[in-house]
Parts: structure tokens; C-alpha cells; sequence
């Protein structure tokens, strides 16, 4: 009887842990299993959700489930409470997104940047001052072949005007090549006039000897038919 009575408080008698969980221990041992060790003793999430489970399936709930566990951003890699992840992303500067306007992904960081001055679908006005508004795809066309407004240089004389202004330059061009009005050579705007006044066949000019009075008038190519036509008159009329 007194062994019996013993065998129950033996502090060094293996017993089998209270909760079932298999365990086999001293007597004195089971208190600090059951405190630190044992598998089935249920306790409160110490993340701070206050979800309650064993010991077992809160070591798998801290690590996967829990949504105040801790848990890196997978772009910036800062660590967020776990339900918070979801609305850092809608902000996360380091995150991969596509532009809205033409679908070239970057960070989130660098939208900003590829909106004001890299993207090719944004909008912008002509900055030659036509005021016509394209994309930046269709401006650098438009700029370079298109915009009446772009300086283009003369095909005469290389000096550049606003596009717009070449067909009335070419009105007044002196380097551009045009043809005499009267016998028909080809030759610069501006030799045009001295052409004229000193070598054309065509133009009509007085005989060399009005000064004394001739009346003589003729075409260039024909003056010299009438310096032999009328050599005796051209002395009788300087005597």
C-alpha cells in the first residue's frame, strides 16, 4: 500500500504526457514539457492576429498563414506585415508595371520619367509653332518631313526658311536658275539683269552713234549688220 502510494508521487516514475501527445517522461519533467515542449498544448498566435492553436499547427500558421507574420516585398524586398503586402504593391516603387499609354514595362519608380520624356505614345504640340498635336512617334515624321513650319534649306542658293516660305523664295531667289525672258538662256536670277543690259542677242538697243543723231534701232544680234549697213551714214554724221 505504501509503494502504491508512492508509485503516484514518484517524481522520477515515467509517465505519459496528460495531452496524449506520446511523450513519455519523469514525472518531475511533465509540468515544463507541458510549458515549453508539448505539441498539443494550445496557445495564442504570439504574431498578434490572436488566431488559437497547438503548439504544431501554429509553427506552420506563424510561417504561411498568419497575416501579421512578417514577409519581404518580392520587388523592393522590405519586409511588411503579411496583410499589408497586397496595398504595398499598389505602391511599391519597385515594382515591375506597364505603361498605360504604351505597354512597356518598367518600375513604378521610373514612370514618371518614361511619361515626360521617353514615351512614344504621349501627346505633346509641334515644337516648330505649327500647333499640330501628335504622339512623339508621329511628331519626330512630322517635324523632319511635314511641318510647314521646319527649316528647310533653298535648293538655289542652301540658305534655310520655315518650309512654308520656300515657294515665295523661289519667286526671288537670285541663285535660282531661270530662263531670259527674252532669248530664252538659262542662267542665275541674279545674272539675269546684267545678262540683259550687256549680252543678250534679243534685247533691243539703240545704234552706238545716236549721239550724233542716228535712230537706229535693233535687237543686239543685229547691230553689227547695221554698223555695215549704215557705215557711210555713221561718218557723214559725225562730220
Amino acid at each position: 500500500c505504501e509503494l502504491a502510494t508512492h508509485l503516484e508521487m514518484c517524481c522520477k516514475m515515467e509517465v505519459s504526457c496528460e495531452l496524449k501527445c506520446g511523450v513519455v517522461m519523469c514525472r518531475e519533467d511533465v509540468t515544463q514539457h507541458v510549458e515549453k515542449e508539448c505539441s498539443l498544448v494550445v496557445e495564442t498566435c504570439v504574431v498578434g492576429c490572436g488566431v488559437k492553436m497547438t503548439r504544431d499547427e501554429l509553427k506552420i500558421h506563424r510561417r504561411d498563414n498568419c497575416l501579421r507574420r512578417i514577409a519581404p516585398c518580392n520587388h523592393c524586398l522590405k519586409d511588411f506585415e503579411f496583410f499589408l503586402l497586397a496595398h504595398h504593391d499598389s505602391e511599391c516603387p519597385k515594382m515591375n508595371i506597364p505603361c498605360n499609354l504604351c505597354g512597356e514595362v518598367m518600375c513604378r519608380e521610373d514612370v514618371t520619367q518614361h511619361v515626360e520624356k521617353e514615351c512614344s505614345l504621349v501627346v505633346e504640340t509641334c515644337v516648330v509653332g505649327c500647333g499640330v498635336k501628335m504622339t512623339r512617334d508621329e511628331l519626330k515624321i512630322h517635324r523632319r518631313d511635314n511641318c510647314l513650319r521646319r527649316i528647310a534649306p533653298c535648293n538655289h542658293c542652301l540658305e534655310g526658311f520655315e518650309f512654308f516660305l520656300l515657294a515665295h523664295h523661289d519667286s526671288e531667289c537670285p541663285k535660282m536658275n531661270i530662263p531670259c525672258n527674252l532669248c530664252g538662256v538659262v542662267m542665275c536670277r541674279e545674272d539675269i539683269q546684267p545678262h540683259i543690259d550687256q549680252n543678250c542677242p534679243e534685247k533691243e538697243i539703240k545704234c552706238p552713234f545716236a549721239k550724233y543723231k542716228c535712230v537706229g534701232l535693233m535687237k543686239r544680234k543685229n547691230l553689227r549688220n547695221h554698223l555695215d549697213e549704215k557705215r557711210i551714214e555713221h561718218l557723214e554724221l559725225k562730220m
